[in-house]
């Protein structure tokens, strides 16, 4: 049997079923920008080849969880990073022979069709529906009892549960900065695009998720959030950016292929 913190398949903590794959995505999304790099790096690189070294990353990883107190390994998060490493690739290869445009449109229509059903899953791991709310007249009241110091929940909880907190709303805010990136590629020129426009998209949303949690019993509301959202919106914004400009060749791309045979 396994325990809590271990599983040849699952760990025996990973019994809430949306957080769990909620889990598993993020583990195999946090590697999925490296494959897009090394697509961009490698011109011959083999999707098959990167997941098995996925395979290898998401090994040594889950090795070294057994060495932390409050690590959590489990198997299914190593094939989770390889097959996300190895679609990285794949994602990579097909955005170096389309224009950014055009991969802006298909993202900024998927964004578009997804809207409801991310702000409800946004919800939902938010917790907006674990318990029956309170009357909307008790939020005043209750808000004065939110704590606006920043990280003030960090420090009086467990450092899994905090680290387990960060990177959940990490990757919960991650695709607005996408989203805002797709969207002012259509609409606009790269001289009309403004850095404060990802920035606040995620802390707004984080601050209608955590106002949400005020009326819902045993949730309290993280202000930090706001401040991680921004941070995960940001970044995804820029790294899109940057691979935009390489694709478009405004900035020296990563070549790394070694010189073929008679060339200089």
């Amino acid at each position: 049997a396994a325990g809590d913190g271990f599983g040849w398949l699952l760990a025996g903590e990973c019994n809430a079923g949306l957080r769990c794959v909620a889990r598993l995505i993020g583990d195999g999304l946090a590697v999925a920008p490296l494959g897009i790099l090394i697509a961009l790096a490698f011109s011959n690189i083999s999707p098959k080849r990167t997941f098995v070294a996925g395979l290898v990353i998401g090994l040594f990883i889950e090795f070294l969880q057994f060495f932390i107190a409050s690590g959590v390994s489990q198997g299914l998060s190593v094939l989770m990073r390889g097959v996300w490493l190895a679609f990285g690739v794949w994602l990579g290869q097909r955005m170096k022979m389309a224009k950014p445009g055009a991969v802006a449109k298909i993202i900024w229509r998927l964004a578009l069709i997804l809207l409801l059903p991310y702000l409800l899953v946004v919800a939902v791991l938010a917790g907006w529906f674990s318990a029956p709310w309170l009357p909307v007249r008790s939020f005043v009241e209750q808000l004065s009892n939110v704590k606006m110091m920043p990280l003030y929940y960090h420090y009086y909880t467990s450092e899994p549960v905090a680290m387990a907190s960060l990177l959940a709303n990490l990757f919960m805010y991650a695709p607005i900065g996408l989203a805002v990136w797709a969207m002012q590629a259509v609409r606009g020129a790269l001289q009309n695009r403004r850095l404060i426009v990802p920035v606040i998209s995620g802390a707004c949303l984080a601050l209608v998720i955590e106002l949400g949690k005020v009326l819902v019993p045993l949730k309290h509301p993280d202000m930090t959030n706001l401040l991680i959202a921004a941070i995960s919106s940001l970044l995804v914004y820029q790294f899109a950016s940057w691979v935009e400009n390489i694709l478009n060749g405004q900035r020296s791309a990563l070549v790394l292929d070694p010189p073929r045979k008679g060339s200089q």
